[in-house]
């Protein structure tokens, strides 16, 4: 799911820069491993982000 910062859709997220959500390679890391938060999405980007791992997972 690519996160284009230029777009009015993720203008708001915070990044810098586009941006790739790798939705297919998860990871869990520990709450102390996390620095900073990079931005934040959209409420229509984190329906489509649910959606498609729904869809990846089978659920």
């Amino acid at each position: 799911m690519v996160l284009d910062p230029q777009l009015d859709e993720h203008g708001q997220t915070g990044l810098k820069v586009t941006s790739v959500l790798r939705l297919h390679k998860l990871a869990t890391i520990h709450v102390a491993a996390v620095r900073r938060r990079l931005g934040r999405l959209s409420a229509r980007s984190m329906d489509q982000a649910r959606a498609k791992l729904r869809s990846l997972v089978g659920v």
